[in-house]
């Protein structure tokens, strides 16, 4: 009779030990799938996929860095704020939540909120300075001054970035940005100083800085500072080294557009007429009012809605920022026009979060 008990314990704690071992390997094959989709660059597949880990298994230990790619793979803005407020809700004090805080700072700096971008780099430059996100946590507070045109907290910034003498990979773009400040408060000739060391420590092939902006801008500097000298070879330099860009040209661009609608082989009437509204309305050049609708790391989503507004004639132009993409739709002359159309534009279009700027050529 004790054999008999012992040997039925025996099988039932080894049949719980095999489900346990079967769920736990459920577990990590569902984490494995959706984590090779993203890698293969299949963002829907791999947001399905996350998406239904996520419901399956609460108590995963993987789940803070799935909340963390499914806001990354979120379609559109208030998913991703949900996704960042959740894991900074349960795993606070964390690397999660300190990738969740830099996370959403990135998001409202590109959705132009500087003011709720600030409270998030706060966090991370006080809180979590000693993780990978606080140097660029600095780079980002010094560009939401620019946007602010608060040139104070500006250098600010910048003495407290310099003054660490531990940072350097964001060194060259965080000058090129003091440098603008400089710039945009008359100090042409510091202004001079920065452009040149930025030219000096550029390296060829780094995207993060747009050189043919530097000379002019130094060029620029030089010509109001009465270095004329200055001023010619700055200019001289540009146009041999960048000959095709609009600088060289004597103009600088502020935004890169795509402006040629892809034909459509179908077109949806009621889009017609929304967007045969928009082109009358469009300013001509200059300064221009226009609306964007969303600012996207996940580059497939954003294809596919740039596509899919191009198919129905929209008046679409993209601007590379960082590591997001800003859509915008449409070109208007008053910002009245601008808000107007932007009612119905989201209306027909079923558009939640759009945000009315002014745009310049």
């Amino acid at each position: 009779m004790k054999k008999t008990i012992i040997a039925a314990a025996f099988i039932m704690f080894a049949s719980l030990s095999y489900a346990a071992f079967y769920a736990n390997m459920v577990e990590e094959d569902s984490y494995i799938d959706a984590v090779e989709a993203m890698e293969k660059k299949d963002y829907e597949g791999a947001r399905k996929a996350f998406s239904s880990f996520n419901e399956k298994f609460k108590e995963s230990k993987y789940r803070p860095t799935v909340l963390l790619r499914l806001a990354e793979l979120s379609p559109d803005t208030d998913s991703a704020v949900r996704y960042y407020n959740e894991v900074e809700k349960n795993f606070p004090d964390s690397e999660y939540e300190a990738e969740a805080v830099f996370s959403l700072g990135r998001l409202y700096y590109a959705t132009d909120d500087t003011s709720a971008a600030k409270k998030y780099f706060n966090i991370i430059m006080q809180k979590y300075s000693g993780m990978v996100w606080v140097e660029e946590a600095y780079y980002y507070m010094i560009l939401c001054a620019l946007k602010e045109k608060n040139y104070k907290e500006a250098e600010k910034v910048y003495d407290a970035y310099t003054a660490a003498q531990k940072y350097f990979i964001f060194k060259n773009r965080m000058t090129l940005a003091y440098a603008d400040s400089l710039f945009d408060t008359g100090r042409y000739k510091d202004a001079a100083v920065k452009y040149r060391e930025v030219i000096e420590k550029y390296e060829a092939g780094d995207k993060n800085i747009y050189m043919p902006h530097v000379y002019f801008r130094l060029a620029e500097a030089c010509r109001r500072d009465g270095d004329q000298n200055g001023a010619a070879n700055a200019e001289s330099d540009l146009k041999f080294k960048f000959p095709e860009s609009s600088e060289a040209q004597g103009q600088e661009s502020a935004i890169t557009a795509a402006n040629t609608p892809v034909p459509a082989k179908t077109q949806k009437p009621a889009a017609t007429a929304v967007a045969t509204q928009a082109a009358a309305n469009t300013s001509a050049g200059g300064t221009f009012y226009t609306i964007q609708i969303g600012a996207y790391t996940n580059k497939v989503f954003a294809a596919k809605l740039i596509a899919k507004f191009r198919e129905d004639k929209y008046n679409v132009f993209t601007k590379d920022e960082g590591k997001f993409l800003k859509i915008y739709i449409g070109r208007f002359a008053t910002k009245e026009e601008a808000d107007a159309y932007a009612v119905k534009f989201a209306g027909k279009e079923k558009i939640t979060n759009y945000l009315v700027k002014q745009g310049w050529e």
